[in-house]
This record gives structure tokens, sequence and C-alpha cells, in this order.
């Protein structure tokens, strides 16, 4: 009697276990799958397919001379009410392009969205002494500040927002601590 209850307990033990490691294995891969959605930070109901929007390369300078690309982005559809600009910030190795998993909506729903390349990514240029780093520096939070200062003078907002990912966010954050003209950051 006391081995099969003890058999018993190990299996209902065992199943519960089971039931954990496969229920956080659940949430996990949701959540690797597409973050934005399980944050509650993008409704699930938005489509994949990209925002209908109109494109405007710009270059633009760092105040230690060096010269960025961006990407003013904004919706067709809603063209006459547009909320604010969201400047971008992308992760590392990624370039102004990267806006598309991250800022779509944003585009949607009214903002102009400015996304950047960082200084020796995509189009903007590549000092002699510069090496990218896995981690934000002083330079990343320099172009992150020139981003948004090109956003104001090219759309006209005195305050902006601003959302970055990774080392963006990083570069954001410490960004926005010596900007006080914004009015929200991700």
């Amino acid at each position: 009697m006391q081995v099969v209850l003890a058999s018993l307990i190990v299996i209902v033990l065992v199943f519960f276990l089971a039931l954990l490691v496969y229920g956080l294995n659940f949430m996990v891969g949701l959540f690797i799958e597409n973050p934005m959605i399980q944050t509650g930070f993008l409704p699930a109901e938005l489509p994949d397919a990209v925002v209908e929007h109109e494109t405007e390369r710009v270059k633009f300078e760092t105040r230690d001379g060096i010269t960025l690309s961006g990407l003013f982005l904004r919706g067709t559809r809603r063209a006459d009410t547009t909320i604010g600009v969201v400047v971008f910030a992308p992760e590392y190795g990624g370039t102004a392009e990267s806006w598309r998993k991250y800022t779509q909506f944003l585009i949607g729903r009214g903002y102009v969205v400015f996304a950047f390349d960082f200084r020796g990514t995509g189009d903007s240029e590549v000092p002699d002494d510069y090496r990218a780093l896995r981690w934000c520096s002083e330079d990343e939070v320099e172009d992150v500040l020139a981003a948004m200062r090109c956003a104001r003078e090219h759309t006209g907002f005195k305050d902006v927002m601003a959302m970055g990912v990774s080392r963006g966010a990083v570069a954001t954050l410490a960004a926005i601590a010596r900007d006080k003209n914004v009015a929200a950051a991700v």
C-alpha cells in the first residue's frame, strides 16, 4: 500500500513538474516570438503587413561632425493628423531599416517615426577611429541627441518621443537624461 501511494505521489509530482516546464516553455516561446504583443505594447489584432507610408531619407550631423543617415516615415492615411514624432534608435547591428519590426503600428496611428543609422552602420559615416561595441558609448548617446535635434527641426515638434531597442534603448535613456524636451520614452 505504501509503495502504491509513494508511486502515485511521484507520478503526480512528475505530471505537475512536466506541466510547469511545458507552461514556462510555452510562455517563453510566445514572448520570444513577439515580445511587443506579449508585453501589451502592440495589440495582437494588428496585421503583419507594413502600414502604408511615405519615406524621406535625410542626412544630418552630430555635434562632433559625423554625418548620419535617417528615415522619416509618415503614414499616408492620417497625414493631416500627425500626433507627434518618435525617434527610433535601433539595436546593435541594426539600421534605420529595423523600424518595421518595432514601429510600424505607430505610423498607422498618426505618429511620424524618425529611424536613423548610428555612426558606423547603414548609410551613416564611419569615423576612422570608431569601433562599434555591443554596449552604448558616448558616441551613440551623441547620435541619439543629434537625431532628436534633426527630428525637431524637420517636423516642427518641440517635444519628441524616443524609442530604442537594446543598445539603442540604453543610448536613448542616456540622451533623454540630457535633453529635457522628450515627452515620452520606451
